[in-house]
């Protein structure tokens, strides 16, 4: 398409001029933007991309985390019921005791006089009952040397066996042997509960 500059009025040659300066300008001004947004969209999505590889390797330490966790949740749990052996059980505890006790004594070579429960259930704050530590009192006379025997005797065969107390009556006639009074403690039944799969 030829245009004819000199046929053109004064009016028109204006308006020519200043639509081309606006097409020169528009095309400027796009191919500007068009070359700096794909610059900063990059930028943005470059951000974007390092962000969610942040959060995707955070979220690979919290899964490695959690199942480091639950490995050594269910080691606890296992080692707990091989120590659940040596706790009494609520039905039977006091049989439980008496029969632990006794062998332990035949071990050591005393003679028991008498053994009691102590304590077995405290209140709570909330009105409830909460299982403490079972406790028995063994009573017993021996010398010295029996009495270092049968205590180690108690502990070695039991490692959650507690001595809380140890009484010397000193006031016996017999130099040799006194009474004696010994309050064990075992903790309270294990209850494990485990995770459902």
């Amino acid at each position: 398409m030829n245009l004819n500059w000199e046929a053109l009025t004064k009016k028109q040659q204006k308006i020519a001029i200043v639509v081309t300066i606006l097409a020169i300008l528009q095309v400027v001004l796009l191919g500007y933007f068009m070359l700096k947004n794909p610059g900063e969209s990059a930028g943005h999505a470059r951000k974007e991309l390092y962000e969610l590889q942040r959060q995707l390797s955070d979220a690979k330490d919290i899964i490695l985390l959690k199942t480091r966790v639950e490995k050594e949740l269910q080691n606890s749990i296992e080692s707990l019921e091989k120590m659940a052996v040596y706790a009494p059980s609520v039905s039977d505890r006091y049989a439980w005791a008496y029969e632990y006790v006794s062998r332990r004594s035949a071990q050591a070579g005393v003679m028991i006089d008498g053994l009691q429960e102590e304590m077995s259930v405290a209140p709570t704050t909330d009105g409830g009952a909460e299982a403490t530590p079972y406790e028995v009192s063994i009573l017993t006379r021996c010398g010295y040397n029996e009495l270092v025997r049968f205590l180690w005797y108690l502990e070695a065969g039991n490692p959650l066996i507690v001595v809380k107390e140890l009484t010397i009556d000193r006031s016996s006639d017999d130099s040799e042997t006194h009474g004696v009074r010994i309050v064990v403690q075992w903790p309270p039944s294990f209850n494990i509960e485990k995770e459902n799969k």
